[in-house]
């Protein structure tokens, strides 16, 4: 796939330190997918993981504002999201209380 300049990668996964049931994960996904095709943002499923490929969380690249994304990872529960601009990564915090973290080059990083 050919990614767009700057887009968002959001999950609906729980990333505040709760363990959910699989109906309830399930259903917070589904959610969160049909909020984004009824919004009408261009979408893309990729998989958001760690460094070493320990933690991975289905997700999407969105085309979406800023404000938009944070937003909707608050809204989904969400610590952070992934923004790219300009081909560089950045870990953007929503619920939590640290400053966005410079991950690097994205053309690097897609596997």
């Amino acid at each position: 796939m050919d990614y767009p300049t700057d887009f968002a990668i959001i999950t609906a996964y729980p990333t505040t330190g709760e363990s959910w049931s699989s109906e309830k994960l399930a259903a917070q996904v589904q959610a969160f997918e049909a909020e984004l095709r009824a919004l009408g943002y261009r979408m893309h499923a990729v998989t958001g993981t760690s460094g070493d490929l320990s933690h991975q969380e289905p997700g999407w690249a969105v085309v979406l504002p800023p404000a938009s994304a944070l937003a909707l990872a608050i809204a989904y529960h969400q610590w952070a999201y992934f923004s790219v601009s300009a081909q560089q990564l950045t870990l953007i915090p929503a619920l939590a209380e640290w400053d966005a973290l410079p991950l690097g080059d994205w053309p690097s990083r897609r596997r």
